[in-house]
């Protein structure tokens, strides 16, 4: 079951390190592609620098990645490869307040570098990469990290499109706030429920109640995959005072109950 599996924490090959840079091949050879094809959720940052089509599972979807794209998955966000899993450049570091440049978190967008972006990123990636194999010093090496960030934040981010109270319910959502009255999410913000709804109908054609259900909705799958989750534990973990409540609006949602969906989507699904 899906709910076996335990998060995936940041542990660096080598002890102590903020950055690890490397390629798919070297990943592949140090893990195993099957266990990697398997749903993990990360406790850390990846990034992939893509250099071959193909695809990854973020958040229960499956992203296509074009030669040139650039993916950015946050702690929280539950991945694995696929068969037909992309090859490229891989930097993973842990979570902390030197990734703000990223901007604020949200549903993953890949975005395509061109060719001066991408022959940038991956200069000063191989310069970081030399500098991690010959200085272990714990000071280069934090340089190294916030080097890259900056380098690959430098270049075109996924857009931020929508009126501003839209972006600032996405925000909210994204920070943890999973309370699922719209009154209280707009109360909290300073806008009026109809103004909350009119952007989000505005930014992605739906109210701003379908916004917020579906993003607690993605909330619950992710922790559902957590190791020993329950549908009881995680309803009362995102305020639902009632299981059988909970049960409902997955149900709503995902068509299907939490158990249903936590059995269905075995490690080899696709």
């Amino acid at each position: 079951m899906l709910s076996d599996i335990p998060p995936v924490e940041y542990r660096p090959a080598t002890p102590g390190r903020v950055l690890e840079i490397l390629t798919t091949e070297s990943l592949f050879e140090r893990f195993g592609l099957d266990e990697l094809a398997v749903h993990r959720r990360l406790a850390f940052h990846f990034v992939q620098v893509t250099l071959a089509d193909g695809r990854h599972d973020v958040d229960f979807t499956p992203i296509r990645l074009e030669a040139g794209a650039l993916m950015h998955l946050r702690p929280g966000q539950v991945h694995r490869w696929l068969a037909d899993a992309n090859q490229g450049l891989i930097i993973v570091f842990p979570d902390g307040p030197w990734v703000e440049p990223f901007g604020p978190p949200g549903p993953t967008t890949p975005v395509m570098l061109n060719t001066d972006e991408l022959a940038t990123i991956r200069s000063t990636l191989a310069f970081a990469q030399e500098r991690l194999e010959h200085d272990p010093d714990p000071l280069v090496v934090a340089g190294l990290r916030d080097l890259v960030i900056a380098e690959i934040a430098a270049g075109r981010r996924p857009a931020r499109t929508g009126p501003p109270a839209y972006l600032a319910l996405v925000d909210r959502l994204e920070a943890g706030e999973f309370g699922r009255s719209v009154g209280a999410h707009a109360a909290a913000l300073g806008y009026s429920e109809r103004t909350l709804t009119r952007a989000c109908q505005e930014a992605v054609n739906l109210t701003a109640k379908e916004v917020v259900d579906q993003r607690v909705a993605l909330e619950a799958r992710r922790r559902l995959t957590d190791e020993g989750a329950t549908a009881s534990g995680v309803a009362r973990a995102l305020g639902f005072t009632e299981a059988t409540n909970f049960v409902k609006f997955f149900r709503r949602l995902v068509g299907m109950t939490p158990t249903e969906w936590q059995a269905g989507l075995g490690v080899g699904s696709a």
